[in-house]
């Protein structure tokens, strides 16, 4: 998936707007969020990600990770819009509570496609693995610090919309 302005958002298919007005505290925690939208900074240079969608039942941050943040989120509608600003993927969920759990790992393989009549290639930049773990009380974390999260503490857990 190719991403605009350096961010992935996830969002409820109702979200009319799915972006967030970020502020100083929003870019160094690597995320902004409200009830029903979350957005994820990913590191510079990612143009070309594979994101990896799954419901998990438990999470350990992986060794190369660069990066784990998660957030609340309420799949009420039963489904969620994956992707970034001017364009989203639309996942099923059963209904309910998730803590939503953003891990931004190294590039993998590489991604080739044909426009034009012409073929283009390249290498992913990242690996971003979207976990929804079902929980009755999810809350915010950084797991991790590193690429685009920068605080070792949660900074913000409201945002505006853009």
């Amino acid at each position: 998936m190719m991403l605009n302005y350096g961010q992935v958002t996830i969002s409820l298919p109702s979200v009319e707007r799915p972006g967030h007005l970020w502020e100083e505290g929003h870019l160094r925690q690597g995320f902004a969020w409200s009830d029903g939208l979350a957005s994820f900074g990913v590191p510079e240079h990612a143009e070309t990600c594979r994101m990896d969608v799954r419901l998990v039942s438990d999470h350990e941050v992986d060794p190369r990770c660069i990066s784990s943040v998660c957030v609340p989120f309420d799949a009420r509608e039963g489904r969620a819009l994956i992707g970034s600003v001017f364009g989203a993927e639309e996942v099923e969920l059963p209904p309910g509570r998730y803590q939503l759990i953003f891990d931004v790992m190294p590039g993998e393989g590489t991604w080739s496609l044909e426009e034009d009549g012409q073929s283009i290639s390249g290498e992913y930049s990242y690996l971003i693995t979207i976990g929804f773990r079902p929980s009755a009380a999810p809350g915010f974390a950084i797991l991790k610090a590193g690429g685009a999260v920068q605080s070792e503490t949660v900074l913000s857990t409201r945002a505006d919309h853009a």
